[in-house]
């Protein structure tokens, strides 16, 4: 956020600067969403290969409830909001917030497995395939996001 700060300072006086170097900051976020990726999978891969995780509490189990559920509220109510406003730093904000509801089911999936079910292989390959579905979510995020912004870039360069 200070770096869009530092560059609404910057190009204040010149819309058409701001616009573009506001197209690159969602260039980047949608390009660091990659490498997010990557390493989830890693995470996942761990469930699979390490077997049974720690066993949580109760508390933590239904504090990581709450916590998703507010997540994914209110990763929805500002991704509309984003959505009307046409704004590219917004709007890569509100794809943060939203990967970050996604990896947060993933995981409460996994936190409430351990703590009230059995870990056994069909729990394992649920995890899998949740993460797998949750992974190739966020690569379309961020590979929709690069998409756009390239194509923004190059019809703002050409007029």
């Amino acid at each position: 956020m200070l770096f869009y700060l530092a560059i609404y300072k910057k190009y204040n006086n010149d819309k058409n600067k701001l616009k573009i170097e506001k197209t690159k900051i969602y260039l980047y976020n949608g390009a660091i969403f990659i490498p997010l990726t990557i390493s989830f999978g890693v995470v996942i891969s761990m469930f699979f290969n390490v077997g049974k995780p720690s066993i949580t509490g109760d508390i933590l189990a239904i504090a990581t409830v709450a916590y998703t559920t507010y997540k994914i509220t209110i990763a929805i109510i500002h991704l509309k909001k984003a959505i009307k406003e046409k704004d590219d730093i917004l709007q890569a904000l509100r794809n943060i917030n939203m990967v970050e509801a996604i990896i947060s089911i993933v995981l409460l999936a996994n936190t409430l497995i351990t703590t009230f079910g059995t870990f056994d292989t069909s729990m394992q390959t649920l995890i899998i395939i949740l993460g797998l579905v949750a992974c190739i979510v966020i690569i379309s995020l961020g590979t929709f996001m690069v998409v756009k912004s390239i194509l923004k870039l190059k019809n703002n360069k050409i007029s």
